[in-house]
């Protein structure tokens, strides 16, 4: 994950050393490593290829944590370092200058495809819509389009999904309901 780039960020001696990334990455990825490091250069590298380089750093998942946070998640324990993905979260929104504000936004993220869509998914739309939500669809949006809504969500009803990732850039007290199947269906149904 890029908030592992944290300390190299918070220490100057590295700040001349290029960011070598896998190039077969979706192109969001690319847009939140220029905006959490504007300045620095990103070397792509493809599968099988290789580059020669004479120093180089590497963030482990371990190495990076320094306030860690156990999460259970699906019968799941998972690692998080909430300090450093805070500070990585306010380091993109003042790099794309998005300013604080109250959250006023509706949100419902659709989704064009896949076993996670409602099946229902018409009428729910056309409910929400009547209430006052929009409906977003991530996969049609840059990253700092993402990252522009899910700071101005005051709520947010996603299925689970990659975007529900974006809910790290909502503000405080946002509030946000995911819909999930129970295992066995064939979709969700509200």
């Amino acid at each position: 994950t890029i908030s592992r780039l944290i300390p190299l960020l918070e220490n100057n001696e590295y700040s001349h050393y290029p960011i070598v990334v896998d190039a077969g990455l979706h192109g969001n990825m690319y847009e939140a490593l220029a905006a959490l490091v504007p300045n620095r250069e990103i070397i792509k590298v493809r599968l099988l290829h290789s580059i020669k380089i004479k120093e180089a750093i590497y963030p482990s998942h371990i190495c990076s944590c320094r306030e860690q946070e156990f999460i259970e998640l699906r019968n799941s324990i998972v690692l998080a370092d909430i300090p450093r993905l805070k500070t990585m979260v306010k380091i993109i929104k003042q790099n794309m200058n998005i300013l604080p504000q109250e959250p006023r936004r509706k949100i419902f993220l659709t989704r064009g495809t896949g076993s996670r869509n409602c099946i229902n998914s018409a009428e729910v739309t056309a409910y929400l819509q009547q209430s006052g939500f929009e409906s977003v669809d991530c996969s049609k949006l840059n990253f700092s389009q993402q990252v522009q809504i899910f700071s101005e969500a005051k709520i947010i009803i996603a299925p689970t999904g990659a975007a529900c990732t974006n809910m790290i850039f909502c503000n405080s007290g946002t509030h946000i309901l995911t819909l999930h199947h129970g295992g066995h269906e064939k979709g969700i149904i509200i």
